[in-house]
């Protein structure tokens, strides 16, 4: 996702717990998409993966690259992101947690992933501060969100594992 925003992206912990869940139920290959921005994530996720063989941490690649390798893919597990959009314009289902972001007009567009967008309809959301603001006004102040950005943090690792069950 928008790389200055950090709050705008599901907790890094969930994704390395998603992984583990993955490779351990499934045996799934997990990609770790990166862009410019974030080789620090994809290292953070190299080294706390349980399964650090099944980790592939993709960085330093084109659009055309990027489209191709997502495009083998059997599931995309994305926040509201540039790449979730190449995702799904190569046809690879998408599981999107969309948090605080406007994704009735900006998330996915196909039924059968419209269906997979976990998002909780919380009183807030309308008049969310983050979301109506520029995000990076909020970092490192997250102690200033009233809501604690519970769009995002209630979402947990089993509730994505119960959708790719489904």
């Amino acid at each position: 996702a928008w790389w200055k925003a950090t709050l705008k992206n599901w907790p890094l912990e969930n994704y390395i717990k998603l992984a583990d869940r993955l490779n351990k139920e499934y045996g799934a290959n997990i990609l770790v998409v990166c862009g410019p921005s974030e080789e620090e994530i994809g290292e953070k996720v190299k080294k706390s993966v349980k399964n650090k063989n099944k980790i592939i941490i993709l960085e330093k690649q084109n659009l055309k690259n990027t489209a191709t390798i997502i495009e083998n893919c059997d599931l995309f597990v994305s926040s509201d992101s540039g790449v979730m959009h190449v995702a799904e314009a190569m046809n690879v289902p998408i599981i999107m947690i969309p948090g605080y972001t406007l994704f009735k007009f900006s998330g996915v567009y196909k039924k059968e992933n419209r269906r997979n967008i976990l998002w909780k309809p919380l009183k807030c959301y309308e008049k969310c501060p983050v979301m109506w603001e520029f995000a990076e006004e909020f970092e490192g102040r997250e102690d200033k969100i009233p809501c604690k950005i519970e769009c995002y943090r209630n979402i947990t690792p089993e509730q994505v594992l119960n959708k790719v069950n489904k």
